[in-house]
């Protein structure tokens, strides 16, 4: 399949209700194709096509190349909606753990693997000394602070 991207996304989380509400310029080998829009009501996303593009021909090949997909209602036949609902999931989930990773310069973080649950240390700053003293109180915890972007998301998203 080509190399479908969303560019230009503007995400409403206060009028999501049943979809995500959000408007996208869907690109195509890095070129602007289309522009989305859901309106967050349960509705399907709706597409206008750029420059003359034809929205038909890229839903056969999306179809052609991945013609169906697994979801947690069941294998359904693949299409532009669910391309673009799926990177608009990952985009959504990489702008919340960059937000977290923001945090993780200001507190120390750790994770209780226990529990699921992570706790903030409210004095320190998350500096080598502060890290390192932190981990040698709570060796069965995991210290946020000294992971990577996936280990973030692993732990906060579970994926």
């Amino acid at each position: 399949m080509k190399n479908i991207t969303l560019g230009n996304v503007h995400y409403l989380e206060s009028m999501s209700e049943e979809t995500h509400c959000f408007t996208a310029t869907v690109k195509v080998d890095g070129k602007p194709f289309c522009e989305a829009k859901n309106e967050g009501h349960g509705g399907p996303t709706f597409f206008y096509p750029l420059n003359e593009n034809d929205l038909g021909e890229l839903e056969r090949k999306i179809k052609q190349e991945n013609p169906m997909v697994d979801t947690p209602y069941g294998t359904i036949p693949n299409s532009l909606e669910l391309v673009v609902g799926d990177l608009l999931d990952e985009y959504l989930l990489n702008r919340e753990v960059k937000k977290f990773a923001t945090k993780l310069k200001k507190k120390i973080y750790l994770y209780d693997p226990k529990s699921d649950e992570i706790l903030t240390i409210k004095k320190g700053i998350p500096n080598q000394t502060n890290l390192s003293a932190v981990k040698a109180k709570y060796p069965n915890m995991v210290v946020m602070n000294e992971l990577d972007e996936n280990g973030v998301r692993e732990i906060l998203f579970g994926q």
